[in-house]
């Protein structure tokens, strides 16, 4: 089963998992409890277990419809259309879960006790709908959901070796501030294919997205660009500070040009209940081509959008976005056009040694009209950025130094 790093929420239900201990454990959170109570089941087999082990219970826990088949019609066994509505409810839980988390849903399909429950379930529906007219609707709904249920694709009949599972289940990252006073936790999926070309870099978790943000400050109330964002960590982050600071002029727009990586962000939007201040948008860097009157950035078309030209935004935030030399000056030119004149880019790379390209920003940028001041990561917050775990970020290396770019734009 699932171990750990999977989470979904449904209305008001959340529910999460955790390997972080010999017995993996669950916890199932509802509008039921106080506030300040968070139910906590140690559940061997992890969420996909409980998940099964749940749904068993719901269902057990109504009248056997089942007897209607041996001549009552049904109707005397409902106690109210209570069972029916708690089994719905949970019937749309398995489906939420099961779209945010597709390794969840695989594992969840193969598990003998939740395949009973849906067959008991649906021979039980069947009769009711034969014998029962007044839950009729109630009854369909229940009957559309199970079918949903019971039709999750699974193509697998093998456990995910643990290499499948770092690779299909989301990264999970516990990030604080140097003094600790503002921490999150980011749900990460990263897109499934390996990397296999230069515009896929996306596809991967590079290292630096990890540090870029460490002064919440700087985009609270503000309008935000994350430029190349790959699974977007940084975005996710960012839109968690804007959630906690309330403000009708801020929004964050996660960017990438990669169709897959843009599919991928909006799931991992959605993972992180981050829906309500961003937008997931195509940028291409090399639409821009440097004019001076260049005074928008572009949105690439992408879900029907038709492509057009967007309103300068306060902040830009991009980490490891340069992979050559081009690169670099395409970058360059996306941050004039997209910035706002007093407007700040804050861009976190490896250094030149491990990124081709890097090296050419600074001359790029100045020749674009923008101000850079570049300085080592190590040396910011007397190297407390580098006390997070690199092991996950894809690329890393022990010996790996980063750099932190604050680049500014002029008035006019």
């Amino acid at each position: 089963g699932v171990v750990g790093g999977s989470g979904a929420w449904s209305g008001d239900t959340k529910i999460c998992c955790s390997s972080q201990a010999q017995v993996p454990w669950c916890l199932v959170a509802g509008d039921d409890a106080d506030s300040d109570v968070l139910v906590v089941r140690e559940h061997q087999g992890g969420l996909p277990a409980l998940i099964a082990s749940l749904f068993a219970s719901v269902c057990a826990d109504r009248e056997p419809f089942r007897s209607a088949k041996d001549g009552n019609d049904g109707t005397s066994l409902l106690r109210g259309s209570d069972d029916l509505h708690n089994i719905l409810r949970m019937l749309r839980l398995v489906a939420r879960v099961c779209r945010l988390d597709k390794t969840l849903s695989e594992e969840l399909i193969l598990m003998a006790e939740f395949q009973k429950a849906c067959r008991g379930l649906r021979d039980d529906i069947e009769c009711m709908l034969l014998n029962n007219t007044e839950e009729s609707d109630l009854l369909v709904d229940v009957q559309d959901s199970l079918f949903e249920a019971m039709g999750i694709p699974c193509r697998r009949r093998m456990p995910f070796t643990d290499e499948e599972l770092k690779m299909r289940l989301p990264l999970v990252y516990s990030l604080s501030s140097v003094d600790s006073l503002n921490k999150v936790m980011v749900l990460v999926h990263q897109v499934n294919r390996r990397q296999s070309s230069q515009t896929d870099v996306g596809f991967v978790m590079w290292p630096s997205a990890t540090w870029l943000l460490t002064n919440p400050s700087t985009i609270e109330g503000k309008t935000v660009i994350e430029l190349g964002a790959g699974c977007a960590l940084t975005g996710l982050v960012a839109a968690h500070i804007q959630s906690n600071h309330k403000s009708d002029n801020q929004h964050i727009f996660i960017t990438d040009v990669h169709e897959t990586v843009l599919q991928n962000i909006q799931s991992n939007v959605l993972l992180n209940d981050a829906s309500g201040c961003t937008s997931v948008n195509k940028l291409d860097f090399y639409s821009h081509d440097g004019s001076r009157d260049d005074d928008a950035w572009i949105e690439g078309e992408w879900r029907g959008c038709d492509e057009c030209r967007r309103e300068q935004v306060d902040v830009i935030l991009g980490a490891d976005v340069i992979c050559c030399i081009e690169d670099a000056w395409a970058t360059a030119k996306t941050i004039r056009a997209a910035l706002r004149p007093r407007g700040s880019c804050f861009l976190v790379s490896a250094e030149s040694k491990s990124r081709f390209g890097v090296e050419a920003l600074e001359k790029a940028c100045v020749e674009n009209g923008l101000e850079v001041n570049s300085r080592s990561v190590r040396s910011m917050y007397d190297g407390k950025l580098y006390t997070h775990d690199l092991t996950t970020a894809c690329g890393f290396e022990p010996s790996m130094e980063f750099m932190f770019c604050r680049i500014s734009k002029r008035d006019g």
